[in-house]
Protein backbone atom coordinates (compact mmCIF):
# COMPACT_ATOMS: atom_id res chain seq x y z
CA UNK A 1 0.00 0.00 0.00
CA UNK A 2 1.04 3.34 -0.62
CA UNK A 3 -0.06 6.71 1.73
CA UNK A 4 0.41 9.46 -0.85
CA UNK A 5 0.58 12.22 0.99
CA UNK A 6 -0.10 15.79 -1.02
CA UNK A 7 1.54 13.65 -3.99
CA UNK A 8 0.92 14.78 -8.07
CA UNK A 9 -2.22 13.16 -9.15
CA UNK A 10 -0.24 11.39 -12.08
CA UNK A 11 1.97 9.64 -9.62
CA UNK A 12 -1.29 8.17 -7.93
CA UNK A 13 -2.56 6.94 -10.90
CA UNK A 14 0.45 5.43 -11.76
CA UNK A 15 0.37 3.16 -8.38
CA UNK A 16 -2.94 2.26 -8.70
CA UNK A 17 -2.92 1.45 -12.08
CA UNK A 18 0.21 -1.68 -10.69
CA UNK A 19 -2.84 -2.77 -8.14
CA UNK A 20 -1.59 -0.95 -5.27
CA UNK A 21 -4.20 0.40 -2.97
CA UNK A 22 -3.33 4.19 -1.97
CA UNK A 23 -4.46 6.36 1.20
CA UNK A 24 -4.31 10.09 0.50
CA UNK A 25 -4.73 11.50 4.11
CA UNK A 26 -5.96 14.58 5.25
CA UNK A 27 -3.04 15.22 7.25
CA UNK A 28 -3.80 19.27 8.30
CA UNK A 29 -7.03 17.51 10.18
CA UNK A 30 -10.02 19.67 10.92
CA UNK A 31 -8.04 22.25 12.67
CA UNK A 32 -6.37 22.83 9.28
CA UNK A 33 -2.71 22.79 11.30
CA UNK A 34 -0.45 23.61 8.15
CA UNK A 35 2.93 22.25 9.31
CA UNK A 36 2.54 20.77 12.59
CA UNK A 37 4.92 17.68 13.02
CA UNK A 38 2.70 15.79 15.68
CA UNK A 39 -0.86 16.54 14.07
CA UNK A 40 0.91 15.70 10.20
CA UNK A 41 2.22 12.53 11.47
CA UNK A 42 -0.20 11.02 13.40
CA UNK A 43 -3.17 11.97 11.13
CA UNK A 44 -0.67 9.80 8.48
CA UNK A 45 -0.50 7.50 10.77
CA UNK A 46 -3.94 7.01 11.45
CA UNK A 47 -5.30 6.86 7.89
CA UNK A 48 -2.83 4.33 6.82
CA UNK A 49 -5.10 2.33 10.09
CA UNK A 50 -7.83 3.30 8.92
CA UNK A 51 -7.41 1.95 5.15
CA UNK A 52 -6.12 -1.26 6.80
CA UNK A 53 -9.40 -1.60 8.32
CA UNK A 54 -11.38 -1.17 5.27
CA UNK A 55 -12.68 -4.67 4.71
CA UNK A 56 -13.28 -4.28 0.97
CA UNK A 57 -9.41 -3.06 0.73
CA UNK A 58 -8.44 -6.80 1.49
CA UNK A 59 -5.35 -5.33 3.40
CA UNK A 60 -4.15 -6.26 7.43
CA UNK A 61 -1.65 -5.02 9.75
CA UNK A 62 1.05 -7.18 7.76
CA UNK A 63 0.81 -5.45 4.56
CA UNK A 64 3.62 -3.54 3.13
CA UNK A 65 2.89 0.90 3.67
CA UNK A 66 5.43 3.25 1.46
CA UNK A 67 5.36 6.53 2.07
CA UNK A 68 4.73 8.89 -0.04
CA UNK A 69 4.93 13.17 0.07
CA UNK A 70 6.34 16.41 -2.19
CA UNK A 71 6.81 19.70 -0.22
CA UNK A 72 3.99 19.91 2.58
CA UNK A 73 3.46 16.64 1.87
CA UNK A 74 6.89 15.22 2.31
CA UNK A 75 6.93 17.64 5.54
CA UNK A 76 3.87 14.86 6.44
CA UNK A 77 5.62 11.97 5.36
CA UNK A 78 8.60 12.84 7.41
CA UNK A 79 6.87 13.65 10.10
CA UNK A 80 4.82 9.84 10.18
CA UNK A 81 8.15 8.17 9.20
CA UNK A 82 9.76 9.77 12.53
CA UNK A 83 6.80 8.76 14.75
CA UNK A 84 6.26 5.34 13.38
CA UNK A 85 8.04 3.37 15.42
CA UNK A 86 6.50 5.15 19.06
CA UNK A 87 2.96 6.23 17.54
CA UNK A 88 2.00 3.07 15.30
CA UNK A 89 4.39 -0.11 15.93
CA UNK A 90 1.66 -2.19 14.85
CA UNK A 91 2.04 -0.57 10.93
CA UNK A 92 4.73 -2.22 8.61
CA UNK A 93 5.38 0.63 7.25
CA UNK A 94 8.87 -0.23 4.82
CA UNK A 95 9.90 3.00 3.16
CA UNK A 96 9.25 6.91 2.66
CA UNK A 97 10.25 8.82 -0.32
CA UNK A 98 9.79 12.97 0.47
CA UNK A 99 10.81 15.67 -2.09
CA UNK A 100 11.13 19.26 -1.26
CA UNK A 101 11.67 18.47 2.14
CA UNK A 102 10.79 21.46 4.65
CA UNK A 103 13.09 19.87 7.38
CA UNK A 104 13.92 23.48 9.08
CA UNK A 105 10.62 25.67 10.36
CA UNK A 106 12.88 28.60 11.48
CA UNK A 107 15.31 28.55 8.29
CA UNK A 108 12.42 28.01 6.14
CA UNK A 109 10.49 31.11 7.17
CA UNK A 110 13.77 33.49 6.77
CA UNK A 111 14.30 31.89 3.29
CA UNK A 112 10.65 32.50 2.10
CA UNK A 113 9.91 36.26 4.15
CA UNK A 114 9.70 38.68 1.89
CA UNK A 115 9.09 36.68 -1.43
CA UNK A 116 6.13 35.33 -3.37
CA UNK A 117 5.58 32.46 -0.55
CA UNK A 118 5.21 34.88 2.57
CA UNK A 119 1.93 34.18 2.46
CA UNK A 120 2.57 30.24 4.12
CA UNK A 121 4.47 32.32 6.80
CA UNK A 122 0.71 33.67 8.27
CA UNK A 123 -0.67 30.24 7.42
CA UNK A 124 1.60 28.33 9.46
CA UNK A 125 1.00 31.23 12.19
CA UNK A 126 -2.47 30.28 12.14
CA UNK A 127 -1.83 26.70 12.50
CA UNK A 128 0.61 27.60 15.52
CA UNK A 129 -1.90 29.48 16.92
CA UNK A 130 -4.43 26.55 16.70
CA UNK A 131 -1.91 23.51 17.72
CA UNK A 132 0.06 25.18 20.53
CA UNK A 133 -2.26 28.06 22.26
CA UNK A 134 0.59 28.36 25.06
CA UNK A 135 3.14 29.11 22.82
CA UNK A 136 1.65 32.97 22.82
CA UNK A 137 1.80 33.62 19.14
CA UNK A 138 -0.90 36.01 18.80
CA UNK A 139 0.16 38.54 21.67
CA UNK A 140 3.05 38.98 19.49
CA UNK A 141 1.00 40.27 15.98
CA UNK A 142 0.05 44.18 16.12
CA UNK A 143 -3.19 45.38 14.47
CA UNK A 144 -2.69 44.16 11.03
CA UNK A 145 -1.19 40.93 12.13
CA UNK A 146 -4.49 40.25 14.01
CA UNK A 147 -6.32 41.18 11.04
CA UNK A 148 -4.53 39.05 8.35
CA UNK A 149 -4.72 35.86 11.28
CA UNK A 150 -8.52 36.31 11.35
CA UNK A 151 -9.14 36.49 7.80
CA UNK A 152 -6.84 33.23 7.50
CA UNK A 153 -8.73 31.54 9.81
CA UNK A 154 -11.86 31.34 7.66
CA UNK A 155 -9.95 29.93 4.79
CA UNK A 156 -8.91 26.29 3.56
CA UNK A 157 -4.75 25.57 3.53
CA UNK A 158 -3.94 25.60 -0.58
CA UNK A 159 -1.32 26.64 -2.96
CA UNK A 160 -3.36 29.94 -3.25
CA UNK A 161 -4.50 31.12 -0.18
CA UNK A 162 -1.90 33.25 1.11
CA UNK A 163 -1.56 35.12 -1.81
CA UNK A 164 -2.50 38.39 -0.90
CA UNK A 165 0.36 38.38 1.57
CA UNK A 166 2.80 38.01 -0.83
CA UNK A 167 6.17 40.27 -0.55
CA UNK A 168 5.55 41.09 2.58
CA UNK A 169 8.20 40.95 5.50
CA UNK A 170 6.88 38.82 9.19
CA UNK A 171 7.86 42.27 11.27
CA UNK A 172 5.56 44.32 9.31
CA UNK A 173 2.34 42.05 11.07
CA UNK A 174 4.61 41.97 14.53
CA UNK A 175 4.64 44.24 17.47
CA UNK A 176 8.70 43.55 17.56
CA UNK A 177 11.39 42.70 15.17
CA UNK A 178 12.51 39.07 14.23
CA UNK A 179 9.70 37.08 16.63
CA UNK A 180 11.28 33.72 15.78
CA UNK A 181 13.96 35.01 18.59
CA UNK A 182 10.99 34.85 20.98
CA UNK A 183 12.30 32.04 23.36
CA UNK A 184 8.48 30.35 23.47
CA UNK A 185 8.23 30.92 19.38
CA UNK A 186 11.73 29.70 18.55
CA UNK A 187 10.68 26.47 21.20
CA UNK A 188 7.30 25.56 19.04
CA UNK A 189 9.49 25.90 16.19
CA UNK A 190 12.63 23.30 17.23
CA UNK A 191 9.48 21.78 18.19
CA UNK A 192 8.22 21.30 14.91
CA UNK A 193 11.02 20.65 13.13
CA UNK A 194 12.37 17.27 11.32
CA UNK A 195 15.15 15.35 12.47
CA UNK A 196 14.29 13.90 15.92
CA UNK A 197 14.24 10.87 15.28
CA UNK A 198 15.67 8.46 12.45
CA UNK A 199 12.95 6.25 10.70
CA UNK A 200 14.13 2.20 10.92
CA UNK A 201 13.11 1.98 7.11
CA UNK A 202 14.50 3.03 3.87
CA UNK A 203 14.59 6.78 2.95
CA UNK A 204 14.57 8.32 -0.23
CA UNK A 205 15.21 12.06 -0.23
CA UNK A 206 14.92 14.32 -2.89
CA UNK A 207 15.65 18.45 -3.69
CA UNK A 208 16.45 20.60 -6.41
CA UNK A 209 18.92 23.24 -5.53
CA UNK A 210 17.02 26.24 -6.56
CA UNK A 211 13.78 25.18 -4.34
CA UNK A 212 12.06 29.15 -3.35
CA UNK A 213 10.18 27.36 -1.31
CA UNK A 214 11.95 24.56 0.38
CA UNK A 215 15.42 25.67 1.43
CA UNK A 216 18.12 23.04 -0.05
CA UNK A 217 20.67 22.47 3.21
CA UNK A 218 17.98 21.58 5.76
CA UNK A 219 16.92 18.99 3.45
CA UNK A 220 20.76 17.89 2.94
CA UNK A 221 21.06 18.25 7.07
CA UNK A 222 18.28 15.61 7.45
CA UNK A 223 19.78 13.43 5.21
CA UNK A 224 23.13 13.89 7.59
CA UNK A 225 21.01 13.16 10.85
CA UNK A 226 18.95 10.36 9.18
CA UNK A 227 22.18 8.42 8.50
CA UNK A 228 23.96 9.21 11.55
CA UNK A 229 20.61 7.38 12.83
CA UNK A 230 21.49 4.19 10.87
CA UNK A 231 18.33 4.92 8.46
CA UNK A 232 19.16 3.93 4.66
CA UNK A 233 19.05 7.05 2.65
CA UNK A 234 18.77 7.70 -1.41
CA UNK A 235 19.67 11.08 -1.58
CA UNK A 236 19.00 12.85 -5.23
CA UNK A 237 19.37 16.43 -6.35
CA UNK A 238 19.22 18.25 -9.34
CA UNK A 239 18.97 21.94 -10.32
CA UNK A 240 15.65 23.59 -10.95
CA UNK A 241 12.83 25.17 -9.01
CA UNK A 242 9.93 23.50 -6.66
CA UNK A 243 7.46 22.43 -9.44
CA UNK A 244 10.11 21.18 -11.73
CA UNK A 245 11.55 19.15 -9.15
CA UNK A 246 8.15 17.43 -8.46
CA UNK A 247 8.38 16.30 -12.02
CA UNK A 248 11.14 14.71 -12.33
CA UNK A 249 11.19 13.55 -9.07
CA UNK A 250 7.57 11.23 -9.45
CA UNK A 251 9.50 8.29 -11.58
CA UNK A 252 12.22 8.37 -9.08
CA UNK A 253 10.15 8.49 -6.10
CA UNK A 254 7.14 6.01 -7.61
CA UNK A 255 9.91 3.40 -8.58
CA UNK A 256 10.95 3.33 -5.31
CA UNK A 257 7.63 2.92 -4.04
Amino acid sequence: MSANVDSGATQTRTVLAQGIPVVAPDFQGPAEQFMARGQSGRATLDAIRAMESFAPARLNRRSPVALNGYSGGAFATGAAAELAASYAPDLNIVGAAMGGTPANQKISGAYIDGTAFSGFILLASVSYIRAFPAEGRYRLLNAAGRKAIKDLQAGCVSQGTGSAYSFKYTDSYTTSPDVTNDPRVNATLKFNDLGQSAPSFPVLNYHVYNDELGPYSPGQQLVKTYCAGGTPVTFETTPGEQNYGQVVGEPTAGAFV
